[in-house]
């Protein structure tokens, strides 16, 4: 999560590792899609908001919460306490019509790219305003083209050659498709979209030999064109053994490969001949855990038998078990890549199904599907973009969080409670929480994040009619992560790992197909029960709630994930990195933050993490730090200052003792207000990800940091 200081999801920073076969992890990226798939695939005034929310009462004097007309008053409001009062009514921006909060993650050329060529696979029929959309999104490809002709690998981001021949694709598909050549705008913009094809083409020859781009984008363009160049009606001749799939991944991993077998024969049969024995040991303790895990096992333990095909039984089994996992938004698992990817493998189904019941059934489910994704596109000036992933339950507890952070809520009570009790509300059935509602995959990090939110309402006491909920709701979340923590202490997402990390950020393999536990993860983790611990302190209620056996073991979960981040703190810098964002600065800012509420000694940790960190400010008064991060593992601060790097910057700062008077301090925070923009948003840089050298923009992330600081910054009673 979805997605992640302040309270964010954060993404991941992911390195190519030089001792990993380069072909192997394009193969393993192209089919961690199908692995992904099994796993995990404005302004309103709704019920809990009443539209008086904190900054609807500061004209009238802050009645009710806690906010003086002196405090606030715009004739007399002080420049940080203008900023809060322009943040908290920017949450606009994000807030939904049922008073939760959701982020928009643009992700950039590759989902643009993955909309047009999944939702074309099929060759089902689309009605015009898919076709319109379509040029939309093609739109959108040639505002991502640089002056050099090639096209940028994400927002903001560098030119790369995968990028490029990722937009070649999208452009030509639209350009050969029938209903869009028929638009009006399509005719008027033909020449535009033939003259970006040329000029990216002759970038690609004057390059020459390309420089070796993110694997990850070129594991996706693989797949992407795969699916480009194959129809659903070719006669399926190579699939996975039936007996070794986890049964959503039966189903999409049959469904899409089979138009393809020769492809996928041709991509296997290397990888198991050369790499297949190691790649046994290292997968074997894990495969009934990841769902990668067991495609390998499919792909590696099985291979003698891959000319097995799937019979018809078996194959209406796994496309009810598919259909049984979307959610009643219509996504599947919370992605709109992975929600492509089920229509166009039960749309690749469909004309099979022997039943019309069943038959039906796929086809309302790939209508919601549809629906869904519809839904998930932003337009812009430039065109439109696809929302990368659904993460409202994450971003609705960061938005609380940020408001709890200061001595007294920044948002009203009413307006906490109902943000509550939607929590409590998409609580897992084992205990924790997903990145959005409704998903039924549980992950260690939104539980943590969660957990903090929670925590930090219990401990201000402001939603009383809650206590006993919210009690018993943070016991069974504590319950979950006690289970799941891994054998060396620190917490993966997605379940209890055995494997134990290295020091340094993660590459590909590891965060993808083995869930390592990570330092940014652990850290949140530690966060949520620092915030838990922190409320039950002086709280026999919550105490006898919780009880003494939870209280106990949260200590020494506690303990044992200290043990892991001390082991894993880089030497040279006293910093840690980040698995679902760029570099160090994050993962340190979630490692202090979560390090502070715990009983543990920390006076040599923060002398040396606030060294290093003070010694890489600009001279803008704000910080930065290099993609070279996570491809060199250690800290390699920028001279570009980011608002989002220069609030976990001050999050270290603060966590480290360094007084907010400081001058270090107070230049970052003017760095931070100077760049708020007069609709009291921030300009979202692209440094979440999900792999080393694909980041992406998380707007909410941003907004939520910068929101946490000032209410640290501001008194409001």
């Amino acid at each position: 999560m979805h997605s992640s200081p302040a309270p964010v999801r954060a993404a991941i920073a992911i390195p190519t590792r030089n001792d990993v076969d380069y072909w192997t992890l394009q193969f393993v990226i192209v089919f961690s899609c199908f692995g992904f798939l099994a796993a995990r695939i404005s302004e309103t005034s709704g019920d809990g908001f009443r539209g008086e929310g904190v900054l609807n009462r500061v004209a009238s004097g802050g009645a009710g919460m806690g906010l003086t007309g002196s405090t606030l008053a715009r004739s007399t409001e002080s420049e940080p306490e203008r900023a809060l009062r322009s943040a908290l009514e920017a949450l606009a921006h994000h807030r939904q019509a049922d008073g939760t909060y959701q982020g928009i993650l643009e992700v950039g050329i590759l989902g643009n790219v993955a909309a047009i060529v999944v939702r074309r696979f099929g060759e089902h029929r689309f009605e015009r305003s898919d076709e319109e959309l379509e040029l939309e999104l093609a739109r959108y490809l040639l505002g991502e083209q640089l002056p050099s002709g090639l096209f940028r690998a994400y927002p903001d981001g560098p030119s790369s050659h995968e990028a490029t021949r990722l937009a070649q694709l999208g452009i030509r598909r639209v350009l050969q498709s029938n209903g869009v050549l028929a638009l009006p705008p399509l005719r008027e913009a033909r020449a535009r979209f033939h003259a970006a094809l040329s000029r990216s083409e002759r970038a690609l020859e004057d390059a020459g030999e390309k420089p070796r781009d993110a694997v990850s984008l070129r594991g996706f363009r693989m797949l992407l064109e795969i699916l480009d160049t194959n129809g659903p009606h070719a006669a399926p001749r190579v699939v996975p053994d039936v007996g070794t799939l986890a049964p959503p991944l039966k189903f999409v991993a049959w469904s899409i490969t089979a138009p393809f077998a020769d492809a996928v024969e041709r991509a296997i049969y290397p990888f198991i001949t050369e790499l297949g024995p190691l790649v046994e040991l290292m997968f074997g303790g894990i495969r009934r855990r990841s769902a990668l895990g067991v495609a390998f096992d499919a792909l590696i333990h099985r291979a003698p038998r891959l000319e097995k095909w799937l019979d018809e039984d078996a194959r209406l089994a796994l496309l009810e078990h598919v259909l049984s996992r979307q959610e009643a938004t219509g996504a599947f698992f919370f992605s709109t890549m992975y929600t492509e990817f089920f229509v166009a493998a039960v749309a690749n189904e469909l004309p099979r199904i022997p039943s019309s019941e069943l038959s039906e059934r796929a086809a309302r489910a790939l209508e919601q599907a549809r629906a869904y994704l519809r839904r998930s596109v932003v337009s812009v000036p430039a065109g439109a973009y696809v929302r990368f992933l659904e993460s409202d339950v994450w971003d609705t507890a960061g938005v609380g969080m940020a408001a709890l952070m200061g001595a007294t809520p920044a948002l009203a009570r009413d307006e906490l409670a109902n943000m509550a009790r939607f929590i409590l509300t998409h609580q897992t059935r084992d205990g924790g929480w997903s990145f959005s509602r409704d998903s039924p995959m549980t992950d260690c990090d939104s539980t943590g994040f969660v957990l903090t939110f929670l925590g930090s309402l219990r401990a201000h006491h402001c939603c009383p009619e809650l206590d006993g909920a919210l009690d018993e709701s943070i016991g069974r979340g504590i319950d979950l992560l006690e289970k799941w923590q891994a054998d060396d202490g620190g917490f993966g997402a997605w379940g209890k790992s055995s494997l134990e990390k290295r020091r340094g950020p993660v590459g590909e393999l590891a965060s993808i197909a083995l869930d390592v536990p990570t330092e940014d993860v652990t850290g949140r983790v530690l966060f949520g029960l620092g915030m838990v611990r922190k409320a039950a302190r002086n709280d026999p209620s919550m105490q006898l709630h919780l009880g003494s056996r939870r209280l106990e073991s949260l200590y020494s979960v506690a303990s044992r994930a200290h043990e892991f981040l001390l082991r894993l703190r880089d030497p040279q810098t006293g910093l840690w990195p980040a698995r679902w964002t760029l570099g160090y600065l994050s993962g340190s800012a979630f490692v202090m933050a979560g390090l502070v509420e715990h009983p543990f000694p920390l006076d040599a940790i923060r002398a040396q993490a606030l060294s290093t960190v003070l010694a890489a400010q600009n001279a803008d008064g704000g910080f930065g730090e290099s993609p070279d991060s996570d491809r060199f593992g250690t800290f390699i601060p920028s001279p570009v200052s980011t608002v989002l790097q220069t609030l976990f910057a001050m999050e270290i700062m603060r966590t480290c003792g360094l007084s907010t008077d400081a001058r270090a301090y107070r230049e970052a925070l003017g760095f931070v207000l100077k760049k708020q923009r007069e609709n009291g948003l921030w300009p979202s840089e692209s440094v979440s990800t999900c792999f080393y050298g694909l980041y992406y923009r998380y707007n909410v992330m941003t907004h939520c940091a910068g929101l946490a600081a000032l209410t640290r910054n501001v008194k409001v009673g």
